[in-house]
């Protein structure tokens, strides 16, 4: 009874993290990223594999940033909610119940990036998900 169980979860586990591939942005190039609403005006990422590789990610509704800073604290959002002004960023992690996350620029050490697939599309016109 326990194996039939445990093989289950087991494949559903190994899914969720061979599902996304996590990419990551240099702290330094995401620093000189332009000011403002950045999320909602790149149609591509520009990011690197664990290898070093770069690779282009189209930018959609269901692209996720997940910042940590040097004190370990990590939060994760949506890319499109994305605002950098000159000492602090802010994203968007939850659009349901409208949960914002804010990082000092200078106490970011890691950026990761994945595209999670959740189907939502953002209408650049209009500034809404469907």
């Amino acid at each position: 009874m326990k194996r039939t169980i445990i093989k289950p979860i087991i494949v559903f586990i190994l899914f969720l993290f061979s599902a996304c591939k996590t990419y990551y942005i240099p702290v330094e190039s995401f620093k000189a990223f332009p000011k403002g609403h950045v999320g909602r005006h790149l149609d591509f990422i520009t990011c690197y594999d664990k290898k070093g590789n770069p690779k282009l990610i189209k930018n959609d509704g269901s692209v996720e940033i997940r910042i940590t800073d040097n004190n370990n604290k990590r939060q994760g959002g949506y890319f499109e909610t994305l605002i950098i002004n000159d000492t602090i960023i802010t994203f968007c992690r939850s659009f349901i119940l409208s949960l914002d996350a804010t990082f000092k620029l200078d106490n970011i050490c890691l950026i990761e990036i994945q595209n999670v697939k959740k189907g939502l599309k953002y209408n650049r016109e209009k500034q809404l998900f469907k």
